[in-house]
């Protein structure tokens, strides 16, 4: 990267990064995941985490421990976590999965769907607001094009663990064949 002097880059080789549309779409989801936790914590008293479980376990239940981490985009640990903090707090029902003996099956209390409800139907009001600043026109086109990049984005995510897992594998290789 071209310096000036000690001063570090020039104002035009540090603006690159913004530009990209990867990194907008970064900063966009870190301000709407900073909005969220504000307003779910102060209207419903749950932080982001524990609004995602409650939201798909509402849209899907019931759903598996692991389709829970999968739909939540959140580690096994972090997702046993709050699941044992909305056990406690009255929210959800824990159930032995038919399918697998070590897993377990969510659902929603009453209490939970009610809440569920409410969620749903502040998220859909403030979708509302969010989305009125694009023209009618576009915000079909909008969603059509986040669904597209999600998908994609899901593609390359699943090429790059591909890659890891066989970067492991021939690092362990490695380290068998010189013992």
């Amino acid at each position: 990267m071209k310096k000036t002097g000690n001063a570090g880059p020039t104002p035009k080789l540090k603006k690159r990064f913004q530009r990209l549309a990867s990194y907008r779409l970064h900063r966009l989801a870190g301000l709407s995941d900073r909005f969220i936790e504000l307003r779910y914590r102060r209207k419903f008293g749950l932080r982001t985490p524990e609004v995602g479980i409650v939201a798909v376990v509402g849209a899907s239940s019931p759903l598996s421990f692991k389709m829970t981490c999968i739909e939540t985009n959140l580690e096994k640990s972090k997702v046993s976590r709050v699941v044992a903090q909305l056990l406690k707090k009255g929210l959800l029902k824990k159930r032995e999965d038919p399918a697998d003996q070590r897993s377990f099956r969510l659902t929603l209390t009453a209490a939970g769907k009610k809440l569920y409800w409410a969620m749903y139907a502040d998220a859909v009001a403030r979708n509302e607001q969010w989305i009125a600043v694009l023209p009618k026109k576009q915000r079909a086109q909008f969603v059509a094009s986040l669904e597209r990049l999600t998908q994609h984005s899901q593609k390359l995510l699943e090429e790059e663990e591909e890659e890891e897992e066989e970067g492991k594998a021939s690092a362990t290789a490695r380290r068998t064949r010189s013992v």
